[in-house]
């Protein structure tokens, strides 16, 4: 990228495709990393580095070392809660990190790194995750938890089929069961309304009879 010309006062971020986005729960204790190169004068962009966001939590990264310009440079961190900061400066808690990672929305990595940058390249990005396929190193950092009826997940972050979240309690909200007036098996996770309605009705819970049927 080389139009800093157009977006003279901003700062730029390069943002990660589909694949780094969504549950990335078993990244927790992986490795980001990520290779740049950027040419230009002027004093340094001190805005963060990396931005997760997710569940309507945003988290700063800052890397450690000043990158220099006209050469590559690599940041590499562990996702943990002590690599991020909320937006406000506070450190960033293991909840905060966790339910950000349990729905990822955007990932983004700085791209300006002076007040008169010239151009800009991200060469490499990579996000280590845990997967349960056999043969790999053991994710010794990632939990395995035992969930409660309604949830499911390596850290219960989902629910589980026929619940739907509540809005109520901690974290992500509780995971309560769908009422679809015995018509339907499963619900949307997140808003709640019966899918598949059966035997002839319709409605967010099943609870009416389709136009020509009376029950």
């Amino acid at each position: 990228f080389d139009a800093f010309h157009e977006v003279q006062g901003q700062t730029l971020y390069w943002k990660l495709p589909h694949k780094f986005l969504g549950n990335k729960i078993t990244a927790y204790g992986g490795t980001l990393k990520y290779i740049f190169t950027f040419s230009g004068t002027g004093n340094a962009d001190r805005s963060a580095d990396v931005i997760l966001r997710g569940n309507e939590i945003t988290l700063h990264h800052r890397a450690v070392a000043q990158p220099v310009a006209d050469q590559e440079n690599t940041v590499e961190f562990k996702i943990t809660e002590a690599a991020f900061e909320r937006q406000d400066g506070q450190p960033a808690t293991r909840e905060h990190l966790m339910m950000a990672l349990a729905n990822i929305d955007e990932l983004l990595i700085k791209a300006s790194y002076n007040d008169d940058c010239a151009s800009t390249s991200l060469l490499f990005v990579s996000l280590e995750y845990a997967d349960n396929t056999q043969g790999g190193a053991p994710a010794l950092e990632v939990e395995q938890c035992v969930c409660p009826p309604g949830y499911r997940g390596t850290s219960c972050e989902d629910c589980a089929p026929g619940y739907a979240r509540s809005g109520g309690g901690l974290y992500l909200g509780l995971c309560t069961k769908c009422e679809c007036n015995g018509h339907a098996t499963s619900c949307n996770a997140e808003h709640g309304f019966c899918e598949n309605c059966q035997h002839n009705t319709e409605g967010d819970q099943c609870e009416r009879c389709k136009h020509g049927f009376t029950g």
